[in-house]
């Protein structure tokens, strides 16, 4: 029985996740480049190294709870009911407004998580020197080297 119930939950929680983490970083970014441009002023100062990325961290997880809403509707069906991914994609599809149930509480929620992580975050990857840059092209590697050899 566990590891059925692990197998019938990881459908969910990878519908969920990934949507929610990769909504976040690119919400992320975009909001505080906009942000940052909109201050010019600010460069340097306080107000942009802890408010800028509270601010863009909470649009960032308000953002990612509404991108994995969704997912966490069917999550929620197949945990509590015991629903199979089948099934209660089939229930929401008939009933839409499950999807909404919880969207607000979830929604401030991740806007008061998410905007802690990414002072965290750019706090960290300031103290270690990396820069976005630095970022992509570990990301671009890691895809190179999944994809094999050339002329494969």
């Amino acid at each position: 029985e566990g590891a059925a119930a692990l197998y019938r939950g990881l459908g969910p929680i990878l519908l969920k996740e990934v949507p929610f983490v990769v909504t976040k970083f690119v919400v992320f970014d975009r909001v505080a480049a906009l942000l940052a441009a909109a201050l010019p002023d600010a460069q340097g100062g306080a107000l942009l190294s802890v408010g800028l990325p509270l601010a863009a961290g909470s649009v960032a997880g308000l953002f990612a709870a509404l991108a994995s809403q969704p997912a966490d509707t069917l999550l929620t069906l197949t945990n509590e009911e015991g629903a199979t991914l089948g099934s209660a994609t089939s229930r929401l599809a008939a009933e839409p407004r499950l999807a909404l149930q919880g969207l607000a509480p979830r929604g401030l929620f991740a806007m008061l998580l998410a905007s802690p992580q990414f002072l965290i975050y750019t706090r960290l990857r300031d103290l270690f020197g990396v820069s976005k840059a630095d970022l992509t092209l570990v990301w671009d590697a890691l895809a190179t080297i999944q994809a094999g050899p050339i002329g494969r």
